[in-house]
């Protein structure tokens, strides 16, 4: 399936209006998602597991102090070859360095790691990054979002999301993680558009 563009987005918006009642009420004319994918690298696990359970402004502060210190664009050998004394001044913990060493080494030993995964159905992409080390269900998908640029992904575990769902489809929240594939099966091919909608609506406080 074609990867995420604008086209593609304006398109995902009218089929969601179409095939989604509740979330029509939402999608107002002349709605506008911003998406701009990302570069796929090794960078993108760096900014993915720095950012796992911390602040945008704690996360941003310690990528900076990391870039700062190597200078983009970082490679795997690069990362292997720093002390991880150096990163723990930039604020890493021990552990994300051990998973981001980890998936550095997966990385170095493939040389065509990216574009495997870049051309690979978003299933079987979401799959092989939960392989990786300090890669959860969340990261994954986040990165087959933004990164690789897949269409139909849905992003579980993730707290507005799972709030907007509640609201939207008068579901306790708490049930809303056991029900999320019933809830946005309407939604199929386009999971990731529904869930750029999701953050869009909670971020303008339009439920």
């Amino acid at each position: 399936m074609p990867r995420l563009h604008l086209n593609t987005i304006n398109d995902a918006i009218k089929y969601l209006a179409k095939h989604d009642k509740r979330l029509k009420t939402y999608v107002t004319n002349g709605i506008a998602i911003r998406y701009r994918k990302k570069k796929f690298c090794f960078e993108t696990f760096i900014n993915v597991v720095v950012n796992q359970q911390l602040s945008d402004k704690a996360s941003n502060t310690i990528r900076r102090r990391v870039y700062a210190l190597l200078n983009s664009p970082i490679t795997p050998t690069q990362f292997l070859e720093t002390a991880a004394v150096d990163l723990q001044k930039c604020g890493i913990s021990n552990q994300k360095i051990k998973h981001l060493r980890s998936i550095a080494t997966v990385i170095q030993s493939d040389p065509k790691y990216f574009f495997r995964l870049e051309e690979r159905e978003v299933e079987e992409c979401y799959r092989e990054l939960l392989t990786l080390k300090g890669v959860g269900p969340w990261s994954a998908s986040i990165i087959a979002l933004f990164y690789v640029g897949h269409p139909d992904v849905l992003v579980e575990g993730d707290a507005t999301i799972n709030k907007v769902l509640s609201r939207l489809y008068d579901v306790e929240i708490n049930d809303v993680p056991t029900q999320i594939h019933t809830l946005t099966e309407k939604w199929k091919p386009y999971r990731s558009v529904g869930c750029m909608l999701c953050w869009h609506i909670y971020d303008n406080g339009l439920i």
